[in-house]
């Protein structure tokens, strides 16, 4: 789902727009023997290292979003956001999803022998493709500024994002490459870098210059450029080792392995980013307002997803980390711990992110008053909703983790399209009736209607369901209440969770104490 400049550029199915990869599809692998205690440390310690960095990477990005909030005005924060959302949009699109594929085939052909061969023809071909947009945005500017701002006179604006739009290719594709190639330390560094510097130079820029939206762009150019410049050595060390085979290997043979698969990642991709879109679009088109009104709208919008998107990149992140256990399982035919480890994840996310969600509010007058000067109060009085569609999202995330392990993309392609489609009917009802609200209340019903066809799904392919998926779901409605019945039911929820078996299992209570302990017991 992602949107806004909480989610990073290299973030899955995110709140915003976003590049999905082979993470998310990935072929679990046949375990036949025990598994050699030493890679599972390396394992252990590259995940650490890339934990710690993403924390502290989103609270660069919190910090840097508030700061942008604060420093540009509600139709420049909306312009940016559009932007935003066209570049995370057009990154994956225009390459026909290549670097999604990396996860899945680069240790493919490393393993045969042929791995600078995989890389300099994907590399060709994500190069002449992305060349091939960026002139297209600079023949025809006035057009595409039409399209994505509603107004011809951001052309120039879409010149500079045709440079821009380069650089976020580049950097998609250095980050799937090194995290297929394991590398998921330097994957991770390029990320911290590129939210360190885009923080860095864009409020330098929006300090010194009197220039918004395309102070913002700049910043996030340089980034991305920077960033890949940085890993340059470590991409030069992958060539040098890379093993190599005299034989060859046809156009028509490499092409046609790898095509079909980019083609199912391209295709879950465009629908991700379309549904996240679609709320903000049709903002803009359809809100009964003229451009400059609409887009400001949108920044009013995006002020309200700051600390919600924070949310729902934590549960990308999770279900990310969840999705190796859970296909090792399923191969090893446990699909019953599958499903449990499913249903505990989508418990402990419902009622915790409910808790954080009441927190939030009672912490948003301070947020939108001081923090952003008050230039934000439609964010302030749609934020319940805000939170609600992205804990409803967070939880779809989770919840087609099952879909992964049984290699059912198709139906995860068939949920983001119906919910596509849900999303945008209701936002064509509602947002000429209630505005902002009615936006934010067709996207919410629409991730609930997504979530529900996702358990459905997972259901059919032979999870399990708990009745306290279906309470932890229902749980995060208590925050349309206000702040302190939100807060009051978060601590009635939790002496519930405690102090019964409705939420959590004895067995559930067992392994998340059992986990806390043996974590605790490789820290010491």
């Amino acid at each position: 789902m992602s949107d806004s400049l909480v989610a990073e550029p290299a973030d899955v199915l995110a709140i915003e727009p976003r590049n999905l990869s082979t993470r998310d599809f990935a072929e679990p692998l046949a375990i036949s023997a025990p598994l050699d205690a030493a890679p599972y440390d390396r394992l252990a310690v590259g995940m650490a290292f890339m934990l710690a960095l993403t924390v502290v990477q989103r609270g660069v990005g919190l910090l840097r979003n508030v700061l942008f909030c604060r420093m540009l005005e509600p139709e420049e924060l909306g312009r940016w956001n559009l932007a935003f959302s066209f570049l995370m949009l057009a990154g994956p699109l225009v390459v026909l999803g290549l670097p999604g594929a990396f996860g899945r085939y680069a240790e493919y052909y490393r393993k045969r022998g042929r791995l600078r061969m995989f890389v300099s023809r994907t590399a060709f071909a994500a190069g002449l493709l992305a060349a091939m947009a960026c002139c297209a945005m600079l023949l025809a500017p006035g057009w595409f500024a039409k399209l994505v701002f509603r107004d011809a006179g951001q052309a120039h604006l879409m010149l500079m994002l045709a440079g821009v739009l380069g650089t976020v290719v580049v950097f998609n594709y250095f980050t799937e490459l090194f995290t297929a190639l394991r590398r998921s330390r330097i994957a991770s560094i390029m990320q911290f870098t590129h939210s360190l510097v885009f923080a860095v130079v864009g409020v330098g820029l929006l300090s010194a210059t009197s220039y918004g939206v395309e102070a913002v762009a700049t910043a996030h150019g340089v980034a991305s450029l920077f960033a890949c410049l940085c890993v340059l050595g470590a991409l030069a060390e992958s060539w040098r080792t890379a093993p190599t085979s005299p034989l060859p290997f046809s156009q028509v043979e490499f092409w046609g392995k790898l095509l079909p698969f980019a083609g199912w990642i391209w295709a879950m991709s465009l629908l991700a980013n379309l549904s996240d879109l679609a709320d903000r679009y049709m903002i803009l088109y359809f809100a009964g307002a003229d451009a400059s009104a609409a887009s400001a709208l949108v920044g009013q919008y995006h002020s309200s997803r700051v600390a919600p998107d924070l949310l729902a990149s934590l549960a990308t992140m999770l279900a990310g980390i969840l999705l190796p256990y859970n296909t090792h399982d399923w191969e090893a035919g446990h699909r019953s711990a599958v499903s449990r480890r499913i249903n505990l994840a989508l418990k402990l996310t419902g009622l915790s992110f409910t808790a954080a969600g009441a927190g939030i509010l009672l912490f948003s007058p301070l947020l939108f008053q001081w923090v952003l000067g008050g230039k934000y109060d439609l964010g302030e009085i749609v934020l319940p909703w805000a939170l609600l569609l992205c804990i409803w999202y967070s939880l779809t995330v989770l919840a087609l983790n099952y879909v992964w392990c049984a290699e059912r993309a198709g139906f995860a392609v068939v949920v983001m399209g119906f919910g596509l489609a849900t999303n945008i009917l209701l936002n064509a009802a509602l947002l000429p009736r209630w505005g902002l609200t009615g936006a934010m209340i067709a996207t919410a019903t629409s991730n609930a209607v997504t979530f529900a066809m996702a358990c459905g799904i997972s259901m059919r392919l032979g999870m399990s369901p708990e009745r306290g998926v279906v309470i932890a779901a229902l749980a995060p409605v208590v925050l349309l209440l206000g702040a302190v019945p939100a807060v009051a039911a978060a601590a009635c929820l939790g002496l519930l969770a405690v102090g019964s078996e409705r939420l959590f299992t004895n067995e559930d209570k067992a392994n998340v104490v059992n986990t806390i302990r043996e974590r605790l017991c490789r820290s010491q």
